[in-house]
């Protein structure tokens, strides 16, 4: 009976993330608009046929070596819960040395006043929990192409968030009052490009 119980909860489980929800509801880019985006060193617009399978997406035209776009995630992402976040990217023209990454920036409250400005850039983890074997991750650094879409994905889990937080030598026991997520280029040699983003995905998986 223990054992029918496991498998239907396992099931029911693996139904829940096969129909998980998007938490970005715009990560498509199909609504048209740049409004939900933050300019990083960029200039942004929607394009259309340009995405993947010939959909709408964001065309990011960066200044910088390292530029790009973000979100606002502070009102749906918690410091005690754990997300898979994905992301599609293309290059308009081929560049040597190019990598495309993703990074997730918290803000606590307590450190407002902080002697210097105080931010944290976490980085997905190429890691994957045992009940969410679905889901590829690839890490940082993803080399850049002009030819193909790549895919940039990974966690983040509630251990990472506390590791980065007190690499900084600073308990934080006030909330995070604001959370950015960066969808980016980095290139060692080149400030001028255009890039493409699509299907930007984040949903909430189980902690570990």
């Amino acid at each position: 009976m223990k054992k029918t119980l496991l498998i239907i909860a396992m099931l029911a489980l693996a139904c829940a993330l096969t129909f998980a929800e998007n938490l970005v509801p715009f990560g498509d880019l199909e609504s048209g608009t740049t409004k939900d985006w933050v300019e990083e060193f960029a200039s942004l617009k929607i394009v259309d046929k340009k995405g993947i399978d010939g959909s709408k997406c964001l065309q990011i035209k960066n200044t910088e070596t390292w530029s790009g776009v973000a979100i606002d995630a502070t009102s749906f992402f918690d410091r005690s819960k754990s997300y898979y976040i994905e992301a599609w990217f293309k290059l308009n023209k081929a560049e040597k040395d190019a990598t495309f990454g993703i990074s997730i920036e918290f803000h606590p409250t307590q450190l407002r006043d902080y002697a210097e400005e105080w931010e944290s850039n976490c980085y997905l983890v190429p890691s994957v929990d045992p009940f969410y074997e679905a889901k590829e991750t690839t890490g940082m650094d993803v080399p850049a192409s002009a030819s193909e879409w790549v895919k940039v994905s990974g966690t983040i889990r509630p251990e990472d968030m506390e590791t980065l937080i007190d690499n900084h030598n600073v308990e934080i026991t006030s909330p995070i009052d604001k959370v950015t997520i960066y969808f980016k280029i980095d290139d060692k040699h080149t400030k001028a490009r255009i890039f493409f983003l699509d299907n930007v995905f984040i949903e909430e998986i189980p902690n570990d």
